[in-house]
């Protein structure tokens, strides 16, 4: 029997999304390549070390850097056992996270736990990002060897869907008819706790908590996460959920409260809140290098009736990145209130330009104008990404705009050296991103 060890390590440069790997065989180190498919000898002593990092295919997730890298485990242990598989040879992977191993045997399994390749890759896909976690926290290296331990025996034991719904909430839909007799779908996100070894809690009303199984959360969840129509936890009125949890059905008054609890914890409620709060904690965090300004609701209060004319002002966050300033808008429009929208937000940025002008004479006159150009196409990961968090991952990403030129190409072309370059106060009145900027007045109003 032969052993892959895999050191996961993180380097200082590299992002949660980062995570270095070494493929080692013995005293050998390999080096997958097209000729290893084919039978060939490996070479010798080759040191790997490539980054797993989060492509386009997990931009639509949940959690994309959770689905990047479980992707980018589940690709190359697929491929090094077809390698190997053609070679007859029978290899246990051996990963390192923190001094603590994990091995990976064919027919799948993972510390003997016998699973799917897919669910082996989510498991240690959370394993590396936790240990990217502790790392940062500067722990010693046996802390660090003790608390990975603990967080690789947690997630060894608990299934990948309730992993989820612990660190998400637990999804759940139903259908209410309000006063006026108009039917809504709505969308929830309820709390989970885990009460035992197999037993969690799920609080379906105000401080009203019920107990299910294990079992009977992994059915509930093939329906209302993975959309699968079979087991006898679909379609599930409140009602009905409250008899499922609770072991009997509530009175009127208590299924009254019931609903106008979900109704408080709607899933895009929840989200457009966390990422408020997130926004509000940066603009303090960062109050020398952004400027956040409040917008304003449409009169209607319906976006897709929002225009030029019915009082409706955007959002919008001043950035002052290393190399430039930024400016972020909330787009207006007929679809860009959608949930799904990953545009819900225009990137502008600061470039300074010679303009001419020809007078009645034919003579030429030079001057320069700094200007917000855009809107620049950037595309914001995970699923339904929500207003707010579309706002604070483009200020984010902005502040440190000389690493996110490398990363996002589309805002690269803007980043071109300028000896010239303006950089405008953070003050409001520099936020109107049709306006253009005398660069005679500008210049020397704000440090380079």
């Amino acid at each position: 029997m032969n052993t892959i060890t895999v050191q996961i390590n993180r380097e200082a440069n590299y992002s949660q999304a980062d995570i270095g790997m070494e493929c080692l065989i013995g005293d050998e180190i390999y080096e997958p390549t097209t000729n290893d498919v084919r039978g060939t000898a490996y070479g010798k002593y080759r040191q790997i070390s490539t980054p797993i990092r989060v492509g386009d295919s997990a931009l639509g997730t949940a959690d994309p850097i959770h689905s990047g890298i479980s992707n980018q485990f589940f690709s190359r242990m697929k491929q090094a056992y077809a390698i190997f598989e053609l070679l007859n040879k029978n290899v246990t992977i051996e990963f390192n996270f923190g001094g603590n191993e994990v091995y990976v045997d064919k027919p799948y399994a993972i510390n003997g736990s016998k699973m799917s390749l897919k669910e082996i890759s989510n498991k240690l896909s959370r394993i590396a990002i936790d240990l990217v976690t502790l790392t940062n926290r500067e722990h010693s290296v046996e802390s660090l060897r003790k608390d990975m331990k603990k967080k690789i025996r947690n997630i060894m034991k608990t299934p990948e869907d309730i992993l989820y719904c612990l660190e998400n909430r637990v999804p759940y839909y139903f259908y209410h008819i309000n006063e006026d007799g108009i039917s809504s779908y709505e969308k929830v996100r309820l709390n989970l706790r885990q009460i035992g070894s197999s037993l969690y809690a799920m609080e379906i009303s105000d401080g009203k908590w019920g107990e299910i199984t294990e079992r009977d959360l992994l059915t509930y969840l093939g329906h209302y996460l993975h959309g699968h129509k079979r087991g006898s936890w679909k379609l599930l009125s409140p009602k009905k959920l409250h008899a499922r949890v609770m072991k009997e059905e509530p009175i009127e008054s208590e299924l009254k409260v019931m609903v106008a609890f979900l109704l408080q914890n709607r899933t895009q409620d929840l989200v457009e809140k966390r990422a408020k709060k997130l926004i509000e904690d940066m603009a303090i965090q960062y109050k020398d290098r952004m400027l956040v300004i409040e917008g304003q609701v449409a009169t209607h209060g319906r976006h897709e009736e929002q225009t030029e004319s019915n009082e409706f002002k955007p959002m919008k966050i001043l950035v002052k990145g290393q190399k430039t300033d930024w400016l972020l808008v909330e787009a207006r429009g007929y679809h860009s209130h959608l949930e799904n929208n990953p545009q819900r937000v225009h990137t502008y940025c600061l470039i300074t330009e010679e303009r001419i002008t020809v007078n009645e004479d034919g003579e030429r006159n030079t001057f320069k104008i700094t200007a917000w150009n855009g809107p620049i196409c950037i595309n914001t990961g995970g699923k339904n990404p929500s207003l707010g968090d579309q706002f604070a991952g483009r200020a984010l990403l902005l502040m440190n705009d000389s690493m996110a030129s490398q990363r996002v190409s589309t805002i690269g072309d803007y980043l071109i050296d300028q000896t010239d370059r303006i950089r405008i106060p953070l003050e409001e009145k520099y936020t109107n991103e049709g306006d253009n900027y005398e660069y005679n007045e500008m210049h020397g109003m704000s440090i380079q």
